[in-house]
């Protein structure tokens, strides 16, 4: 897939796979972005309608549609600093997903920043999101006054009424989250496909996105937080659509479609896990990066956790993890990586720890996250999204209060 060769010089690329979508959704995105206030930003924006080769006949059909639809009906949306650009891709591969799509884009911005010689972003965006006016000049702004290689953008899913199932899921999305900055985990970063943030060239250091049909987001943005290269742009917003989905093994559409019309409470991790992990990483891990020559289990209060950070760790502990403190630290963090916390908290509920519907979570940490006791999941969801607007969180100062 090449790059543009029109002579236009975008600072910033966005990209958006879209599969089975419709005309009018992506005509909703496209007309939140051209409707930004730039300060002269040149962006560009480059959507990839694809299809799979055992797709029916009737979906490739519609997609070579959207895309003659997209060519005719975008030219009147381009300005002098915002282009659009439309491919069509019919994927061979056996498993190719939405990660295959958004490697193809990325790959080939990446392409054209190197024909332009300029380390410029590429912004990963969904066909059926919008985002907020401020959106291109605040990424440009967070981006420009940092050195980090990557950043994950605010988000705020649109809900059609309040008894949607999509308040549940992010309410459990920012409960997460929220609970590892709690605990001081320096990977705790939100990680939605449609408001991911790279710079080009790291994009290419860390060796692209990977081609998962589901979750690639979560394993791409965590390339960057392993190295603590990553922040948080909670000054823009991207706001994506509540609607149901089973193109993915996984996420936000394949979670509402599971959730549709079911009574029971949505549920998520039990407190408790995070609050044994707090425990047990309060009692260990200044001992482990100042390598006071001292297993873990030796001083931990938590059998559980003992256990299953003895198996995590037992073929590279001691001086794998580094000499100096902060390479410790990050090598420890590179092993209890988010995948690792995952599994930890999984076999935490497979050895007692049960899961608990989101508002009894919710009620648990309220004094633990600084939030007001509600009574609503709608009253909850608005004061973590308040808070999370007003809070940028820091990798490098996690690690700065620890010692």
């Amino acid at each position: 897939m090449g790059y543009p060769k029109d002579g236009f010089r975008p600072e910033l690329v966005i990209v958006v796979p879209a599969y089975k979508e419709a005309f009018a959704d992506i005509e909703l995105m496209i007309r939140s972005l051209c409707n930004q206030s730039t300060n002269g930003i040149h962006y560009a924006l480059c959507i990839l309608v694809n299809v799979h080769k055992t797709d029916k006949d009737e979906v490739k059909q519609a997609s070579q549609k959207l895309v003659a639809d997209l060519e005719a009906g975008t030219n009147r949306y381009k300005r002098n600093c915002f282009s659009i650009y439309t491919y069509y891709h019919e994927f061979q591969e056996e498993k190719s997903g939405v990660g295959h799509a958004r490697k193809l884009l990325m790959d080939m911005a990446l392409k054209w920043f190197n024909s332009l010689n300029y380390n410029g972003l590429i912004v990963n965006l969904d066909a059926d999101t919008t985002v907020s006016e401020n959106y291109i000049h605040a990424i440009d702004m967070a981006m420009r006054g940092s050195t980090k290689e990557a950043a994950s953008i605010e988000f705020e899913h649109r809900w059609p009424d309040v008894s949607h199932p999509i308040i549940d899921y992010e309410l459990h999305l920012r409960y997460f989250i929220n609970m590892q900055r709690w605990i001081g985990l320096p990977f705790a970063f939100q990680t939605v496909g449609s408001a991911m943030v790279v710079r080009a060239w790291a994009y290419a250091k860390e060796g692209g996105m990977t081609k998962k049909q589901a979750g690639e987001d979560f394993y791409f943005m965590h390339k960057y937080a392993k190295t603590m290269n990553i922040e948080d742009i909670s000054s823009a917003i991207v706001y994506p659509s509540a609607r149901i989905s089973d193109r993915v093994p996984f996420g936000t559409g394949r979670a509402i479609m599971l959730r549709t019309g079911k009574s029971e409470a949505y549920c998520s991790y039990n407190p408790q896990s995070f609050r044994l992990l707090k425990l047990w990483l309060k009692k260990n891990l200044k001992a482990i990066i100042e390598d006071r020559d001292i297993l873990p289990q030796k001083v931990a209060q938590n059998g559980l956790i003992n256990t299953f950070m003895s198996d995590l760790f037992k073929s590279n502990w001691g001086g794998h993890l580094g000499k100096d403190p902060f390479t410790r630290y990050k090598n420890f963090f590179g092993t209890f990586n988010a995948f690792s916390l995952m599994k930890l908290l999984h076999f935490l509920r497979d050895n007692g720890l049960m899961d608990m519907p989101i508002s009894q979570c919710l009620k648990a940490v309220h004094a633990d996250l600084d939030l007001g006791a509600y009574e609503s999941h709608i009253e909850y969801l608005k004061a973590l999204r308040e808070r999370d607007r007003r809070f940028t969180f820091d990798p490098l100062q996690v690690y700065k209060n620890l010692i």
